[in-house]
């Protein structure tokens, strides 16, 4: 805390309030409007060339430019940015707050209770949201980075390293963010959007819930490894609603396609789970997957095919009916009666067509995996399937898992739907049709495979 200056710009120092890679952070004055603020600085002597601190100096003024855009009240607000003319340190002058931040309130206090936690993420989901209507990406939302004034309300604080996408500062493939709360984008250096800030989202509430964060590992290689590629352990926590579970687990899922697409659908379905009542962003459940519903051509070909044969039958017993009637009724000595006559062509259902075998091998990469195979709209299997250690990868443990099964179904073009659920934010569902012929037994394959990003095929075998 030596060699702080005593002035930069027109500001006059307090004190340090904290230091990072990229600078200090002190409380100062503005004698000119008479108030307190905290003033950001970058430090530059970092860099080793020319070229690198022009790129400090770049993220510097792109966090500058993203906060002076926003005005949210749940977003700390930018008074002022410049360079002291004596030492050419850059500042950025910040709303000064009073408060801890949220790691600190963990740290000490434990878990929150989980209406508190949902209200505090679903106040940063709207702070997110109204910063990705203007582009900007916040990069780096984490506990330390969120602070908890002393009435109650949360501001979202640091865009140091924001990405406003109309600009080229900062690559794709730059490592920028916090290792536990980063997302699988980040980790891996693929292009963002705002998902990504949801998923850190998720990663802060899951803290405030447990009091521990859902990705650790002793080194960074290691909670790397497990923010792309291993599920969080499940929220055990007395008294959650299954809602909550839901909105944690779909901000943590693996693949940014699975996510909520926008924060403001997370601050949505908190908002309803608060007021006790459905959240309206959630699917409908995994036995009615809506991506895979089958076509009204097939509701109407399995209708028929049900109902076909109790008209067969109905048919039948009146034939029945009919001839032992006929018999009574000619029979010596007894009266003649005219019978109705029925239709020389009477339309008789085709018999059920023949069945034939679907044989099925699904692999997964999980701990644990629940497979899914619906025929023609009807779910045919539901298993459990455990992985099993294959790897060790650094940190990481590779499994897999194998489900082998047989399936009966009847002769013709059948829509068939896969689907992998690992309980704890993937889910993925495949559609396939295909011409069974009886006594010719076809094989179905599904995989999902890849360390970063999960992806699952499906595909006939030979």
């Amino acid at each position: 805390m030596t060699d702080n200056p005593k002035v930069l710009g027109r500001y006059e120092i307090v004190a340090e309030i904290s230091r990072g890679m990229m600078g200090v952070v002190y409380r100062a004055v503005d004698p000119v409007l008479g108030r307190t603020v905290a003033l950001k600085t970058v430090n530059i002597r970092l860099a080793e060339s020319d070229s690198d601190r022009g790129s400090f100096e770049d993220r510097f003024m792109t966090e500058a430019r993203a906060a002076a855009l926003l005005s949210h009240p749940a977003i700390v607000t930018v008074h002022d940015l410049g360079r002291d003319p004596e030492s050419g340190i850059l500042y950025i002058a910040l709303e000064h707050l009073e408060g801890r931040t949220l790691a600190d309130v963990v740290q000490k206090d434990g878990p929150l209770p989980w209406r508190h936690a949902l209200t505090i993420a679903g106040r940063m989901a709207g702070a997110l949201d109204h910063a990705h209507e203007r582009g900007i990406i916040h990069r780096d939302v984490k506990p330390a980075n969120i602070m908890v004034l002393p009435g109650g309300d949360v501001k979202l604080m640091d865009f140091g390293i924001a990405k406003i996408d109309a600009t080229d500062l900062t690559a794709p493939g730059d490592f920028l963010g916090t290792p536990s709360y980063m997302s699988p984008e980040q980790a891996s250096g693929t292009p963002l959007d705002g998902r990504s800030d949801i998923f850190s989202l998720g990663a802060v509430l899951y803290l405030m819930l447990t009091g521990r964060r859902p990705f650790d590992a002793p080194t960074v290689p290691g909670v790397m490894a497990r923010v792309v590629s291993i599920a969080p352990d499940p929220l055990d926590v007395r008294d959650l609603p299954s809602d909550v579970d839901h909105i944690v687990g779909r901000c943590l899922e693996k693949l940014a396609r699975a996510r909520y697409a926008r924060a403001r659908e997370v601050e949505e379905d908190i908002e309803d789970v608060l007021a006790a009542r459905p959240p309206r962003h959630r699917p409908r459940p995994a036995a009615e997957p809506v991506a895979v519903k089958p076509g009204i051509g097939d509701a109407v070909i399995g209708a028929v095919s049900r109902l076909r044969w109790r008209a067969l039958a109905a048919i039948l017993a009146l034939l029945a009916f009919v001839g032992l009637a006929s018999a009574v009724l000619r029979r010596p000595g007894s009266v003649s009666t005219p019978i109705v006559a029925l239709p020389s062509a009477i339309p008789v259902p085709s018999p059920i067509a023949p069945t034939a075998r679907l044989d099925i091998s699904v692999r997964h990469p999980f701990r644990m995996a629940t497979v899914r195979v619906w025929v023609d709209g009807v779910l045919a299997v539901e298993e459990k399937v455990p992985g099993r250690v294959t790897r060790n990868l650094l940190a990481v443990k590779l499994r897999r898992g194998t489900y082998k099964g047989t399936v009966d179904v009847q002769s013709g073009d059948r829509a068939i739907v896969v689907q992998v659920d690992d309980g704890s934010g993937f889910r993925e569902s495949r559609r396939i049709r295909g011409a069974f012929a009886s006594g010719e037994p076809r094989v179905l394959e599904a995989a999902v495979d890849g360390v970063v990003s999960k992806d699952m095929k499906l595909a006939w075998g030979r």
